[in-house]
């Protein structure tokens, strides 16, 4: 066997660099925090950590207890380690009954209204008393970041550009902030763990292309870039996009073309369509001949799926790669 590092390892390894250069310290004593007990806040060291992203930086006094996640992503992180946000985000038509999502088990939350890309609901964000904010794609705007900032500590979206944080970044973030790190990483291991087993239970995937498309009348919404974190997870599956995808100018990794020029865009390997992906049967010339639709690899992408692969989680991996297991198997088997 080659002794490389897997794609999974080398991105946790950036993930790694990332909180060091991102995370600084403030202690107040030289003795380490101790490890909460069962997901008892109370007995962890309140020592502070300061969080640098997209809108500045936040510092968190102590350990929270009560957050409001406005992502989904960062709704599955607080879960992921145990713990319980009281409110959550909530899409009508993208989020399931509550802002719950089937990954995510049973637990009991108030859900926040979103929009697609406008303000989140304050007076119900400010009514849940929040000791943490962790933000949604909406607080990259000044003006929404700093009326929830004014509610609780806030965290914007960590990057300057994209829509949605890296899942490994996430883990490793609540795992400071929780004085939990042996549990982030072993999070982060076992996610690792897992799109390592797919990759290769399916050795077909390598080399083969992907696109992830939105339909909408008139346009399609495409993901342009593989470091997007819904590519990225592809990417470690041994794909890679379409150069007519990549060259495609975009604003951070996602942007829209109009139908008719969609084509070219098609050829891939595995297609994964979001929205009215009937459109695109009756828009696309030759549908039925593009390589996926002759292999059986296009993956209709609606409800909570569509959370899971437009946000991937630490939580929402594993339930997107077992709905595209059918898909997955497919991929390159059309006859040439």
């Amino acid at each position: 066997m080659s002794s490389r590092p897997s794609p999974s390892q080398r991105l946790h390894r950036g993930c790694v660099m990332l909180i060091l250069l991102t995370f600084t310290l403030a202690c107040t004593a030289c003795t380490s925090p101790s490890r909460p007990q069962n997901g008892d806040s109370a007995s962890v060291d309140a020592t502070a950590r300061t969080v640098v992203h997209s809108r500045g930086t936040t510092t968190v006094a102590s350990v929270p207890e009560r957050i409001v996640a406005l992502s989904s992503s960062w709704a599955d992180t607080v879960i992921a380690f145990g713990r319980t946000p009281v409110g959550v985000g909530s899409i009508a038509g993208i989020s399931s009954t509550g802002g719950h999502f089937p990954w995510q088990g049973d637990y009991a939350s108030t859900s926040v209204t979103l929009t697609l890309l406008g303000a989140p609901a304050y007076e119900q964000i400010a009514a849940l008393a929040p000791d943490l904010i962790l933000a949604d794609y909406s607080a990259r705007d000044a003006a929404v970041y700093n009326a929830l900032s004014a509610i609780a500590p806030t965290i914007a979206p960590l990057a300057s550009t994209g829509y949605v944080d890296p899942w490994r970044t996430q883990v490793s973030i609540l795992g400071q902030i929780f004085n939990e790190t042996d549990r982030a990483e072993r999070l982060i291991t076992d996610t690792d763990n897992a799109i390592a087993d797919v990759a290769r239970r399916h050795p077909n995937l390598a080399g083969r292309t992907f696109l992830i498309a939105t339909a909408r009348p008139g346009t399609i919404g495409l993901i342009a870039s593989d470091t997007d974190p819904a590519a990225s997870l592809f990417v470690e599956l041994g794909m890679h996009m379409d150069s007519e995808i990549v060259a495609q100018p975009n604003e951070a990794t996602r942007t829209n073309i109009a139908v008719e020029n969609a084509l070219p865009m098609m050829g891939a390997d595995l297609l994964l369509i979001q929205g009215q992906a009937a459109l695109l049967k009756a828009s696309i010339p030759g549908w039925g001949n593009l390589p996926a639709v002759r292999s059986g690899a296009v993956a209709p992408i609606d409800g909570p799926l569509s959370a899971a692969l437009s946000d991937p989680s630490v939580l929402a991996i594993a339930y997107l790669l077992r709905a595209l297991e059918p898909q997955l198997r497919q991929v390159g088997s059309a006859a040439l």
